[in-house]
C-alpha cells in the first residue's frame, strides 16, 4: 500500500482522550496513511486500549520509557515511512478532510520539499468555539515574524519527508517545542498555507500548559520557556530578528502574567507584568490595558477564569 501521510502522535496517560485522536485519522477521507503511536511511558494500560480497540493495520503502537514529548515525536519521525509528515497530539483531533486538503496544496504546489500549515480551532470537551488561530500570509511578515506572534500548533504542521529526516525536537527543552523546531526549519525551508481549519485544539484542565499554574514550578517553567525561545535564534540573533525575539520574550512574560491571575496568584502575576513592561519595545500597549481591567474584574466577576 503507498503511503502518502504518517501522522505522528506522542501519548503519555491519556487513555481517555487518545481514542478521539485515533478514530479522526481512521475516519479520513484520505486512506493513504499510517498511523505511528508512540507511548512515552504511559502507566494508565494504554498498551491494553490498542490491542482491544484498534485493530486497523495501519496503525502501529510503539512504547518506550518515558523521556517527554520530544524524543517520543523523534522516534516517529526515525518510524515514518510517509512522503510527508504529520503530527497530531493525543489530546486533539484532526476533521475528517484534514489529509484530504493537505493532499490537494501538494499535488496543487506539485510536491515540494516544503512545510504546510492547516487552519486551526481551539474548542472546548463540549465543542464550544474558543477561538481560529490566524492564516500566514507573505504579506505579513517572515514566517518567523509571524509565528513568533501566533501559536505554531504543530498538529497543524505536515514536513515533506526529507525534512522530517533533517531536523529533530529538540529533547533539552519540555516546552516551545513546536516553535523551537519550526524556526529551524522555516530557515532554510519555505512554509505554504492550507486555508481551512482542519485541525481542533482541544481546551481542557490537563493540558500541559494549563497544569503548570496549578504547580509551584511556575518560574522554574518560565525559565525553560524562556531558554527555549532564546536557542530558537543564533547567537546573536541577525539584526532583523533582534526586535522578534525581544517581542517573545515580552509576550511570554506577559502570558505568565495573564494565566497567574487567573488562578489567584497575584504576586507572581504583578512580578511577570512588570518583567514584560520593563522589556517591552511595542506591540502590547492594548494588551497591557487590558491586564490592568483584570485587576478589577477578577475579584469582581472571576474573570479570566482559570479552567
Amino acid at each position: 500500500m503507498k503511503i502518502t501521510f504518517s501522522i505522528v502522535v506522542p501519548t503519555f496517560n491519556r487513555r481517555e482522550l487518545l481514542p478521539t485522536a485515533v478514530e479522526s485519522v481512521v475516519t479520513q477521507t484520505w486512506t493513504e496513511w499510517e498511523l505511528i503511536v508512540v507511548d512515552d511511558g504511559s502507566t494508565d494500560d494504554t498498551a491494553a486500549l490498542f490491542r482491544q480497540r484498534f485493530t486497523d493495520p495501519r496503525i502501529h503502537y510503539f512504547h518506550q520509557p518515558n523521556r517527554g514529548k520530544s524524543q517520543a515525536r523523534n522516534r516517529g519521525l526515525e518510524l515514518a515511512k510517509g512522503d510527508y509528515i504529520c503530527f497530531l497530539d493525543s489530546d486533539d483531533y484532526f476533521r475528517n478532510d484534514h489529509l484530504e486538503r493537505l493532499s490537494s496544496a501538494i499535488r496543487a504546489h506539485h510536491f515540494p520539499v516544503a512545510v504546510f500549515r492547516t487552519g486551526m480551532e481551539t474548542r472546548t470537551l463540549d465543542n464550544h468555539l474558543l477561538r481560529t488561530a490566524s492564516h500566514y500570509t507573505p504579506a505579513q511578515g517572515t514566517p518567523i515574524a509571524f509565528f513568533a506572534r501566533h501559536m505554531v500548533g504543530t498538529p497543524t504542521l505536515c514536513l515533506h519527508r526529507h525534512i522530517a529526516k533533517e531536523f529533530r525536537f529538540d529533547p533539552r527543552f519540555p516546552y516551545v517545542q513546536d516553535t523551537q523546531f519550526l524556526f529551524r526549519v522555516l530557515r532554510k525551508h519555505p512554509i505554504i498555507q492550507v486555508p481551512h481549519d482542519t485541525f481542533v485544539c482541544v481546551h481542557h484542565r490537563n493540558r500541559g500548559g494549563i497544569a503548570i499554574f496549578r504547580s509551584d514550578r511556575v518560574d522554574e517553567v518560565l525559565k525553560e520557556v524562556l531558554a527555549a525561545i532564546r536557542a530558537a535564534f543564533p547567537d546573536p540573533p541577525p539584526p532583523h530578528e533582534v526586535p522578534v525575539l525581544n517581542y517573545m520574550i515580552t509576550k511570554k512574560y506577559y502570558d505568565f502574567a495573564t494565566a497567574c491571575i487567573a488562578a489567584g496568584r497575584y504576586r507572581q502575576s504583578w512580578h511577570y507584568f512588570r518583567q514584560s513592561h520593563r522589556l517591552h519595545r511595542g506591540g502590547l500597549h492594548m494588551a497591557y490595558a487590558k491586564y490592568l481591567a483584570m485587576w478589577i474584574t477578577k475579584p469582581l466577576l472571576n474573570y479570566p477564569r482559570f479552567p
